[in-house]
């Protein structure tokens, strides 16, 4: 950390200018030339107009993309500005100077906000909310109160306190009794959930710091770290904090998923730009090249549960009253499995990218990979402790059309190669209910934590696949995603884990081939909306089972806000996850949701 903090220091030494952004079209030449854009010093990530100061992006962009632009901004034009020219030459205003024109806005980032459970409002507010939470099989009475601030263009803050009344089954409603959800605020982390939000800039700018519970993150292009996100359990809620850093020649991202326990998840990023002095026809190209290093690690990740019997016994869940009485736990936390043992479960990375089309409506980026889950110590007995590695090539493109109101795509494809004993994006967004039943179909207690599925897995099994993402966004409002992934065998020995499929069968299913859609409207208008849905780990069956469409191995998550009186908001939500049985001890698939009215008010809506 002292030397990603050092590293940052120096990099932002780089000078920089401010990236251009186009707001006004159908304007003289000579008009370009002499007027200023009043909202080119102010860049906003995915071409936000409305979007209030300080509120992070649904992903953000990459910060090698806004260093690069900002470096190359054409010093002959004003800020938001770029040179005029026809066939392919510098037009020549009718004051004799060069001329130039406003920049059309050109949106690279993420274009939804997939991987988060809940709805974000961008506006300033307060609220108090009182409605009713399906939890757990139970019924509450949910009251949250909530209040979002934001100051000047930068800073950004939400805080609010959500509590939940059991309201029947030794509730108050048929025992007279006030009792608080004891899932809510029984570890250390969840003490953390007063605090939604705290953000300084944008994923773009030089300095950016998001401490939140609300977005997803990934790092890089994702080979190590795809979206992960520490709240997909409803029994925990976790604060994580992102941090970035660039100057013109390089710069760092660095992610902390919990607050309060830091050493419960780390991953960073430190990339050189060795080539950001290259002015001219090839800066567009050659400017671009960056190379990056890269790191991500759990230093608790359980490697093996505690069970009732030693062998296919279903696993013990902990809570207040059982973690106390188990010493022996290396991990016990309430409402997740209880680990007798765990192990630093890291993985490391290399990576090198370019640019090979940079247009005012494409930008393509091509990159390669080579990512390794590093081995560990002290295996069990008889098992594997041996980490794979594998490489990603990939392709990156965004592209715009639109003068005004612009549609913008983004496409990602790779190609993917790597032992049979790794596994690509390994921290992705259920990770943190994967790593103790890496779940690959039907519940059963019988599966083991993520780490030791993969590490005794065959490293001679070898395995080639695919990962194809597209999404499309209009304005700034509606969007859609779309991502599949798989992979299938190519060389070494047919099974991946040989005899050690023998003492775990479910071991044997890869869990390769996801498929996730996505549709969000998260615009400033009466009605807010997004729903995810995602299907893990299909392999070993059909797409759709015809007894059980869904099965154990389909999540949902939605909700929708309706802005019905200008102090009245009704706001719903609906989710299908895991969640760690107390009694079996499996992770089983349970729906959950909730409603409320919230009695608040939005400043400076727009009603766009």
């Amino acid at each position: 950390m002292r030397c990603s903090i050092l590293l940052a220091t120096v990099l932002l030494a780089a000078p920089s200018v401010a990236l251009a952004d186009e707001t006004q079209t159908g304007i003289t030449r000579v008009e370009a030339r002499r007027v200023e854009d009043p909202d080119a010093a102010q860049p906003e990530d995915r071409g936000s107009k409305g979007r209030e100061p300080g509120m992070p992006p649904a992903g953000g962009r990459d910060p090698r993309d806004a260093a690069s632009e900002r470096a190359f901004q054409d010093a002959s034009c004003p800020d938001g500005m770029v040179p005029l020219l026809s066939d392919g030459k510098r037009e020549i205003g009718e004051d004799g100077l060069p001329a130039c024109r406003f920049r059309r806005q050109f949106i690279k980032g993420e274009l939804t906000n997939l991987g988060s459970d809940k709805l974000v409002v961008k506006d300033s507010r307060f609220g108090l909310g009182l409605g009713y939470a399906h939890l757990d099989n139970a019924s509450y009475l949910a009251l949250t109160p909530e209040v979002d601030f934001h100051f000047g263009k930068d800073w950004a803050l939400g805080l609010g306190v959500p509590l939940n009344f059991r309201a029947y089954a030794d509730g108050f409603w048929d025992t007279g009794k006030i009792r608080l959800r004891t899932q809510d605020y029984n570890n250390p982390s969840d003490y953390a959930r007063i605090l939604r939000f705290l953000t300084y800039g944008r994923k773009e700018d030089q300095v950016y710091l998001n401490v939140t519970q609300l977005f997803a993150a990934t790092i890089g292009h994702g080979a190590i770290v795809r979206r992960y996100f520490g709240n997909v359990d409803t029994n925990i809620t976790r604060v994580g904090a992102e941090f970035d850093a660039y100057g013109k020649y390089g710069g760092v991202e660095s992610y902390l998923g919990d607050v309060v326990q830091p050493q419960h998840f780390l991953a960073g990023l430190v990339f050189l730009k060795p080539l950001g002095f290259i002015d001219g026809p090839l800066r567009e190209t050659l400017g671009w090249t960056s190379i990056g290093l890269s790191s991500a690690v759990d230093f608790q990740a359980p490697y093996e549960l505690d069970r009732f019997t030693p062998v296919s016994g279903r696993p013990l869940v902990g809570d207040s009253d059982v973690c106390p009485t188990q010493p022996q736990a290396a991990y016990c936390q309430s409402g997740e499995p209880i680990a007798n043992q765990t192990r630093r479960a890291q993985v490391v990375g290399v990576d090198v990218e370019t640019k090979i089309v940079k247009t005012e409506g494409a930008d393509i980026k091509p990159y390669i990979d080579y990512s390794r889950l590093l081995s560990i110590d002290n295996p069990i007995q008889g098992e594997r402790g041996q980490g794979g590695g594998g490489f990603t090539l990939g392709m990156l493109g965004r592209f715009n059309a639109g003068e005004v109101k612009v549609h913008a795509f983004r496409v990602v494809v790779e190609g993917r190669y790597f032992d049979g004993n790794y596994l690509p994006g390994y921290f992705d967004t259920f990770y943190e209910v994967q790593k103790f039943q890496y779940i690959t179909g039907a519940a059963n207690s019988a599966y083991e934590p993520k780490l030791r599925t993969i590490l005794n897995r065959d490293p001679a099994h070898k395995r080639a696949g695919f990962y194809v993402e597209a999404a499309y966004q209009y304005n700034n409002g509606l969007a859609f995603m779309a991502a599949y992934e798989d992979s299938f065998h190519v060389a070494g020995p047919d099974s991946i884990c040989g005899e050690l499929c023998n003492k775990n069968p479910e071991a044997s299913i890869v869990g390769a081939r996801n498929l996730t859609l996505h549709v969000e409207y998260p615009a400033y208008s009466w009605l807010q909306f997004f729903g995810s849905f995602y299907r893990r780990s299909f392999d070993s069956g059909a797409f759709i089972d015809t007894g059980r469409p869904l099965g154990d191995n389909t999540l949902i998550y939605s909700a929708v806000r309706i802005h019905a009186l200008p102090i009245l908001f009704l706001n719903a939500r609906v989710f299908r996850n895991w969640q760690a049985d107390p009694v079996l001890g499996e992770m089983k698939n349970l729906w959950g949701g909730s409603f409320d009215l919230e009695f608040g008010y939005e400043f400076n809506r727009s009603k766009g």
